[in-house]
């Protein structure tokens, strides 16, 4: 219960933020959807696989505001960047503002600017993450090096986007993992006008 009461906090810093707008439908797709514009409006849309004028990103309990140049404004957020004004680390909160909730995400890009590793670190445990990509540069695997209580192991993810938005962003996926069920994951995106 006090770990939904701080996510419904957070959630109300991250709308005065920025405005939340309209959804757009969804549609199903049988193959691997490109997106319908040629390219990310910004290295922070890009790092969380997102094209056009996108508002606001909720998944997995967390919402992502954006600005209309497309970089992250969502409150209780501190970021830092590269030279190339890409989003190398994010920190949502601090112990005394969000308590267990804190989490610091880093990030490493190869030479075309795509994400190929991140950090998580929260107060539960530490993950080392690595990615790959599918032919239309969609997250296709993840292997993440898990600490936490003083062991370490290793999870695998694979991921099978099954439906799309009219922009081209995924809004519903699979992920299956060795020795365990299959999930979907879903996001919910809008757009500015």
């Amino acid at each position: 219960m006090v770990m939904k009461k701080y996510f419904i906090i957070a959630a109300l810093f991250m709308l005065a933020a920025c405005g939340q707008k309209s959804a757009t439908q969804s549609q199903s797709q049988d193959s691997v959807q490109t997106a319908d514009e040629s390219k990310y409006i910004s290295s922070d849309l890009q790092l969380f696989d997102l094209y056009g004028n996108v508002d606001s990103v909720t998944f997995d309990y967390e919402t992502t505001h954006f600005d209309e140049k497309g970089k992250v404004c969502t409150a209780n957020v501190a970021i830092e960047r590269d030279e190339q004004g890409r989003i190398v680390k994010y920190e949502f909160g601090s112990i005394e503002t969000v308590g267990d909730m804190w989490y610091e995400d880093q990030y490493s890009y190869n030479e075309s600017g795509v994400v190929v590793k991140k950090i998580h670190s929260s107060i539960f445990s530490s993950q080392t993450i690595t990615y790959s990509y599918d032919e239309a540069g969609h997250v296709k695997q993840s292997i993440a090096e898990v600490a936490a209580e003083g062991e370490v192991w290793k999870e695998e993810q694979n991921y099978t986007l099954l439906e799309f938005d009219d922009h081209g962003n995924w809004t519903k996926r699979k992920v299956e993992a060795p020795e365990e069920d299959a999930s979907i994951e879903e996001r919910q995106i809008y757009y500015r006008n």
